[in-house]
């Protein structure tokens, strides 16, 4: 059963000892994050289903990643230690590979895209289990279908399920942006958080795909899945708890009642 669900960002930079004081930056996306972990715990879930735009991606299949146990460090970004870990939550892998059109990838390494929103609930307190997706690089309604596909075992399933679905929004709002500067980059995010704020679904899933290209970003694949998640609640509630643009990228942070 899904409890809970949010929208978060992964820059390796917010997290402590990764960030050597330039987390200072991104103060209110930090903050926000200890919220969004401590409302995360306050729900209970025993399993966290997350999404990353950086695990593995497809053009024609949703990539599940399969193992026994996960785990992840930030050793790429210059820290090797602490490193976090997971048992992986065998019974709803089990059913999420019965979804048509799934892709098994016996993989247990955790990405940036994963483990930055998975050390903020750590540290706030989730000791339970974990499954992991990739991202399907699909057409938006296709995308949204396997939200829904998931929500779907997410209903059957008796566990408490808080879902956790990972995106940054543009790389390109400063001359220093890891894209550069495009003008596209703040008109994309202030399109996007207008649409999650009111959560307003067919405007994300009718998105304009020239905005959305110019305005490099990796968020919007995430939201229209979250769309397809939540397709069913009868009622849902965005609370968007932050969002700025340091280090020339968007960091929006969003929790979700139903």
């Amino acid at each position: 059963m899904l409890v809970f669900a949010c929208f978060t960002p992964h820059p390796p930079v917010i997290v402590a000892g990764v960030g050597r004081g330039r987390e200072a930056d991104a103060k209110a996306t930090v903050m926000a994050m200890q919220q969004l972990g401590r409302e995360l715990v306050q729900q209970a879930p025993e399993t966290v289903l997350v999404l990353s735009p950086h695990a593995t991606v497809s053009r024609h299949s949703l990539p599940l990643h399969v193992c026994k146990r996960y785990q992840g460090s930030f050793r790429r970004f210059g820290v090797a230690q602490p490193t976090w870990s997971f048992n992986a939550a065998a019974e709803l892998l089990t059913l999420l590979q019965a979804v048509p059109g799934v892709m098994t990838v016996p993989q247990s390494s955790l990405d940036h895209g994963a483990l930055v929103p998975l050390a903020f609930m750590a540290e706030a307190g989730f000791k339970g289990s974990l499954a992991l997706l990739g991202l399907p690089y699909m057409p938006a309604q296709t995308v949204f279908q396997y939200g829904q596909a998931v929500s779907r075992v997410l209903s059957a399933y008796p566990g408490r399920v808080a879902a956790v679905i990972s995106g940054d929004l543009s790389h390109a709002l400063t001359p220093d942006a890891p894209s550069g500067y495009s003008p596209y980059g703040k008109q994309f995010d202030e399109t996007f958080v207008d649409a999650m704020q009111r959560w307003d679904v067919p405007a994300l899933l009718q998105f304009d795909s020239e905005l959305s290209e110019r305005g490099a970003q990796d968020a919007l694949g995430s939201a229209q899945f979250l769309a397809g998640l939540l397709a069913d609640q009868p009622a849902v509630k965005a609370q968007m708890l932050s969002y700025e643009g340091p280090f020339g990228v968007g960091y929006l942070v969003e929790s979700f009642y139903f």
